[in-house]
């Protein structure tokens, strides 16, 4: 939020309109998939220009990791699978509202101060308090 994400959200979403990309330069591929040419490129991206020579280290391995220090700062499974992305599932995933974006901020901050990217700072992004 501080580093200017929702403004970024509002500005792109009166550019395309609220039904399209939230990133430009995104297309599907031939079978539909949205991010199968992205996962290429950072594939060969960290392959070449970071060194990172191990080839089980793809994009998805920060989910991965994500996901693991969430649950280190004791973020529980329904609001861990809203923060990374993934549904629910089941019929009653379909009731309600779901977290609001407020609530999975908070989540968030917990992560960034308790758990392992607590020494990480972002502060020369912030563009708010």
């Amino acid at each position: 939020v501080r580093c200017g994400f929702l403004e970024y959200h509002e500005r792109r979403a009166k550019a395309v309109g609220p039904d399209k990309s939230l990133f430009d330069g995104f297309a599907p591929n031939s079978q539909g998939k949205w991010t199968a040419d992205w996962s290429k490129w950072f594939g060969r991206y960290l392959r070449k220009d970071i060194g990172i020579a191990d080839e089980q280290k793809v994009f998805h391995s920060f989910r991965h990791s994500f996901n693991d220090a969430c649950r280190d700062a004791g973020i529980h499974l329904e609001i861990r699978k809203r923060l990374i992305g993934h549904s629910e599932g089941g019929v009653n995933a379909g009731y309600g509202e779901g977290a609001f974006f407020a609530e999975l901020n908070e989540y968030l901050q917990r992560l960034m101060s308790k758990g392992r990217y607590a020494a990480l700072d972002l502060s020369h992004m912030h563009v708010s308090e």
